[in-house]
C-alpha cells in the first residue's frame, strides 16, 4: 500500500527545500545623452509601484523587469541537497553568522537610551559575542491589515489616510 500527501503552498510541512518566484526590476538613471549613468535592482514591490506610477516624478525608470526562481531550504537535509559541496555549506553558515553577528553587534554598540547616552561601556579584556550569535531572531509575522499598511507606505500621507479611512468606515458599517 502506497500514501501521498498533497502539500498546498500554505501548508507548514518541512519540505527539504522550496523554491519561489521573486519579481526583480532594473532601474537605471539615464545622463542629458541617454546613457546609463546608474544602474539597481530591486525586488521591492513598494519600490516597483512607485517607480510605475503615472505621477513619478524621479529620474529613475525601470530597464526591464524579471521572475527569477530562488530556493529554501526547510530542513538540514535540504540544505545537503540545495548545496551538495560541504565546504560551499561552510561558508555559506559563516557568512549568515557573520551577517547576524554584525546586525546584533551593531545594536548592542550603538543603542542610546532616553537620555541620548550610549547603554553599552566597553569591558576589558574583550566582549563575548557568543550570545548573540546564539540569540534566537525574533521573526513577525505581519497580519493583513499590517501588510496593506506596510504596502500603503510609500504613498503621500494625505492619500494614505484616506485609504485607511476607507477601511476603517467599511469596517464599521
Amino acid at each position: 500500500m502506497s500514501t501521498s500527501a498533497v502539500i498546498s503552498p500554505n501548508t507548514s510541512a518541512a519540505l527539504p527545500v522550496k523554491n519561489e518566484l521573486v519579481n526583480f526590476a532594473v532601474v537605471v538613471t539615464l545622463d542629458a545623452e541617454s546613457k546609463i549613468s546608474k544602474v539597481r535592482h530591486t525586488s521591492s514591490e513598494k519600490d516597483i509601484t512607485a517607480l510605475k506610477a503615472p505621477d513619478y516624478k524621479g529620474d529613475e525608470v525601470i530597464a526591464f523587469e524579471q521572475s527569477v526562481q530562488t530556493y529554501k531550504i526547510g530542513t538540514l537535509e535540504g540544505f545537503e541537497q540545495l548545496i551538495p559541496d560541504a565546504d560551499e555549506r561552510l561558508n555559506i553558515i559563516n557568512k549568515g553568522i557573520g551577517s547576524k553577528f554584525n546586525q546584533k553587534i551593531k545594536t548592542v554598540l550603538t543603542e542610546v537610551d532616553d537620555s541620548k547616552n550610549l547603554v553599552f561601556q566597553p569591558v576589558e579584556p574583550f566582549y563575548d559575542a557568543l550570545s548573540l550569535i546564539q540569540e534566537a531572531a525574533l521573526r513577525t509575522n505581519l497580519s493583513p491589515t499590517d501588510k496593506a499598511i506596510k504596502m500603503l507606505a510609500g504613498l503621500p500621507e494625505e492619500m494614505r489616510a484616506a485609504i485607511i479611512a476607507q477601511f476603517a468606515n467599511a469596517g464599521q458599517q
